[in-house]
């Protein structure tokens, strides 16, 4: 089975009812995840590839949110780890051994 690429998946939350909800999954193979039912209405939470937008929407189910996987957070913490933290001559400051004279 083929891997979907992960800049792909979107993160939604997506409202319905029981029977619309259980056909979301029989239709889609998906985890659901944080699920509440509520005055007749389940909302959860699913990992999908933005491609199957659509199918959902044709289900009848309500997307209360739809997030971005792609976290900018992610590409900013990248560059962390890489490098030479102590070069040009630099050392960093702060906490260390003192050693005492006599």
């Amino acid at each position: 089975m083929k891997q979907p690429d992960p800049s792909s998946i979107v993160r939604l939350r997506v409202t319905g009812t029981p029977v619309e909800a259980m056909e979301l999954l029989r239709a889609i193979p998906v985890e659901a995840r944080r699920v509440i039912e509520r005055e007749g209405q389940v909302t959860m939470d699913i990992f999908v590839e933005r491609a199957l937008l659509d199918k959902i929407n044709a289900i009848g189910l309500h997307i209360d949110k739809l997030i971005d996987t792609r976290d900018p957070r992610r590409r900013d913490l990248a560059p962390v780890g890489e490098g030479n933290r102590f070069g040009g001559g630099r050392f960093p400051q702060g906490l260390g051994e003192l050693e005492r004279e006599g």
